[in-house]
């Protein structure tokens, strides 16, 4: 179940702005430092306990406490290393088309996505998923897309959570990874779908997503439509709460044309697992995750 808690650290009113992009693949976009003294969020290092801030291109995150990597904005073949006070550290030329889907300072790895050279592109798409280790720049684990890990990483580094988006299918399973033999570890009991979702950065606990899907008449496409949030804990095996989120409506002021958007509330998971926070109408509000009762 989730408690509500009077206390509201300064990085989850960060947090509460971010999550992932709903219907599946998106990068990382909200990670502590090893240190803890300083938060990556959508591309700007926020420095506490002064709040300054400093950015970096593209997309990427932190891989051990002094090093920054990201994928060059507009060249995925092309990976920029930053110290943590933003300053440019070196290039690296991987010699092939990646991105960079998340970071884990706890392990010093990459979770990379490699789509194919237009030429060598097929259908079904035969792009691939990576696990690199940044600091000596080794690929330790490649997989099909289709089949390998995808999502991001949890549990200090140990495994990968994520679920997906079909269209040809009314149950889309999800799971956890092992981070480096890419092998399923865990699926989660009942959640359907599963994206967007935010992993415990330490602990073996994701938020994730649960739709009702169903079959669109005169079409063999599925619909659907967000049930809930569910905090999974894949060690256990146990879905420990749940919630309907929020909806909120408001104005996309960064499109070219002002644009009236209507979208869910975001979330997000403290490191240890144990704190959960999701904001919508000008509301941030934060629990904590009470064990052996019914989930609210």
């Amino acid at each position: 179940t989730l408690s509500l808690h009077d206390a509201l650290p300064i990085w989850l009113m960060i947090a509460a702005s971010v999550d992932e992009l709903e219907g599946g693949f998106s990068p990382n976009d909200f990670q502590w430092s090893p240190s803890g003294t300083r938060l990556f969020v959508g591309g700007t290092v926020v420095f506490l306990p002064s709040l300054a801030t400093c950015a970096v291109p593209g997309v990427g995150g932190f891989v051990n406490n002094n090093r920054i990597i990201t994928d060059a904005s507009g060249d995925f073949s092309r990976l920029l290393e930053f110290d943590p006070d933003c300053q440019p550290v070196s290039k690296w030329e991987p010699r092939e088309n990646w991105m960079i889907v998340d970071t884990s300072p706890e392990k010093d790895l990459l979770l990379v996505s490699r789509e194919m050279p237009f030429l060598q592109r097929t259908d079904p798409p035969n792009n691939e998923v990576l696990v690199v280790r940044a600091s000596d720049r080794t690929v330790i684990g490649r997989w099909p897309a289709a089949q390998g890990p995808k999502g991001r990483f949890a549990d200090s580094g140990n495994a990968i959570c994520g679920g997906g988006d079909a269209d040809e299918a009314d149950r889309v399973p999800v799971h956890c990874w092992d981070a480096t033999m890419g092998k399923v570890i865990a699926t989660a009991p009942t959640v359907n779908g599963g994206f967007p979702s935010a992993t415990a950065a330490e602990a073996p606990r994701v938020i994730v997503s649960d739709y009702h899907r169903y079959r669109i008449p005169f079409s063999s496409e599925y619909g659907q439509r967000l049930k809930q949030r569910v905090v999974w804990d894949f060690k256990t095996g146990k879905e420990l709460a749940s919630w309907e989120p929020e909806k909120q409506d408001y104005v996309d002021r960064s499109a070219k044309t002002p644009t009236k958007v209507s979208d869910m509330a975001k979330f997000a998971i403290s490191p240890d697992g144990n704190y959960v926070v999701d904001g919508a109408n000008g509301i941030i509000r934060l629990y904590k995750i009470v064990p052996d009762r019914k989930s609210t």
